[in-house]
């Protein structure tokens, strides 16, 4: 009998470490996060997301269109990171939208445009201005 709630034991703290390696497992006290995509062009932009075990897919979105997708970060190994690539008129260019140890449970961005130079901009609750980055090289 001992041995039997052992397994059940085992078993059961398995499970639930198998769930908390899932994007979209158990919370056990982890913030849901939740990313929009906004598109500030002037034209279509189609955004494509993905984690390294989990593909949001991709969606082609009208101007002022917006793209938007929620996981829970993993628990174990902390290595949470979700890229995006966006495509529009001869541009390709991608993004890391999430890595572990950033400063938003909700991270709006929008991609923009001045002339020929694109960027992505982060809301910034702090300052409630946007920060703006260079794409990923």
């Amino acid at each position: 009998m001992a041995s039997f709630m052992k397994n059940v034991v085992l078993l059961t703290l398995l499970f639930l470490l198998s769930m908390t390696m899932s994007s979209d497992g158990l919370d056990l006290g982890r913030n849901r996060r939740h990313i929009t995509i906004s598109n500030g062009l002037d034209k279509a932009l189609t955004v494509h997301c993905k984690s390294g075990d989990d593909d949001i897919g991709a969606k082609t979105l009208p101007i002022s269109g917006v793209y938007e997708f929620g996981f829970i970060p993993r628990f174990l190994p902390k290595t949470t990171l979700y890229f995006c690539s966006f495509q529009w008129e001869g541009n390709f260019h991608y993004y890391d939208v999430y890595t572990e140890g950033i400063d938003c449970s909700e991270c709006k961005y929008s991609v923009r445009a001045l002339g020929r130079v694109s960027f992505i901009c982060r809301y910034n609750y702090g300052t409630e201005k946007d920060d703006c980055f260079e794409w990923n090289k």
